[in-house]
């Protein structure tokens, strides 16, 4: 049996903590441990005590080995992968009022950065429109390109303008490309 390595960053708390669950979920289902994330009662009923275990103990050290110290202080006393999970949500999902009205202002605010790339600001974007969806809300993709087409630079006000509004065509153009 063959054993494959997966390096994935610790998570600090500061770093984007819905890729880091991602990437944990993808390696747990590598594990065949990602039921250990799950609620106990929906194990299958077919599973034995040592498959249950197994299962757990992988999944326990996956998450505990790719967090900080840090961050393993705040959860080192829950005693199961689940409740682990749980509390890292808990923790770093703060759903709280303060913490949406942020999250909304930032992604409603965003304008790209003329000193990063536009690789980096539409990375930027992307994590900040997943938050905004991380907190229970959802403005639909033709909202979300609408947000993003505002955060351009006045640089492409041209393009900002023919992408919103279209560009009338005239009925001879129309009847040449048909």
């Amino acid at each position: 049996m063959t054993t494959t390595r997966f390096e994935i960053e610790k998570f600090d708390g500061k770093t984007d903590f819905e890729l880091w669950k991602a990437k944990i979920k993808a390696v747990l289902g590598q594990q065949k441990a990602l039921l250990a994330i799950t609620d106990l009662t929906k194990y299958p009923k077919t599973f034995t005590d040592v498959e249950k275990e197994i299962i757990e103990v992988n999944a326990y050290g996956t998450i505990v080995l790719n967090v900080t110290d840090n961050v393993l202080r705040q959860i080192v006393d829950r005693q199961t992968a689940f409740d682990l999970w749980n509390k890292l949500n808990e923790i770093y999902l703060n759903k709280d009022l303060l913490n949406k009205a942020f999250s909304r202002k930032r992604f409603f605010t965003y304008k790209m950065d003329y000193a990063k790339s536009l690789t980096e600001n539409l990375n930027e974007f992307k994590r900040l429109s997943l938050e905004f969806r991380s907190i229970g809300d959802n403005i639909g993709e033709e909202n979300e390109v609408f947000i993003l087409l505002n955060s351009l630079p006045d640089s492409f006000k041209d393009v900002k303008a023919t992408m919103k509004y279209g560009r009338k065509r005239s009925p001879q153009k129309q009847l040449f490309q048909q």
